[in-house]
């Protein structure tokens, strides 16, 4: 097997950067819904176990959403270290699918 070049790497390290912003994110809008839903059990009921399972996961909550944010600004920075001379002449098809990222 050949040795990785410096591009190869950097492939590799978007890709794993990519699959954790995928995952945090994802996971914490289930997390939210299913909290939302716990939180009104409580309201409605007022039994303590539902403010007990809310309490535990909203922490787990926190995590991943602190994981998806962090996750997302290193794919800003990889993008402007990757991509950023394909910023001075962006072509229609990725000038719209970036914009917004930037």
């Amino acid at each position: 097997m050949p040795d990785p070049t410096v591009l190869d790497l950097s492939r590799w390290q978007f890709a794993v950067t990519i699959a954790f912003h995928m995952t945090f994110p994802a996971i914490t809008v289930g997390l939210s819904i299913f909290l939302a839903v716990v939180y009104a059990l409580h309201l409605r009921t007022r039994k303590p176990v539902y403010l007990q399972i809310f309490r535990f996961w909203k922490r787990i909550f926190a995590l991943g959403f602190a994981l998806g944010v962090v996750s997302g600004t290193v794919i800003t920075f990889e993008f402007g270290l990757n991509w950023g001379s394909s910023r001075t002449r962006p072509a229609p098809s990725s000038a719209r699918s970036s914009a917004w990222r930037w």
